[in-house]
């Protein structure tokens, strides 16, 4: 699944905050909880939530998601 819009994209620092490449501290950390979980579902599914640009100008989100068994 791909979500893009033409906004002012996803901020470095929450990119960092979300993907578990910076510490969270009280320093340094998100502005909400809203990525970081669709992040730990995705993940608990063994899926996969990727970043990048929109071709809109904005942000695209991608969930990579396995196919149930059976």
């Amino acid at each position: 699944m791909r979500v893009a819009d033409d906004g002012p994209g996803i901020p470095d620092h929450e990119r960092s905050a979300v993907g578990e490449s910076t510490e969270i501290t009280q320093l340094e950390h998100g502005s909400g909880l809203g990525l970081w979980v669709v992040r730990w579902v995705c993940e608990s599914c063994g899926g996969r939530l990727r970043f990048g640009e929109s071709d809109l100008g904005g942000a695209a989100v991608v969930l990579s998601l396995t196919g149930a068994d059976g």
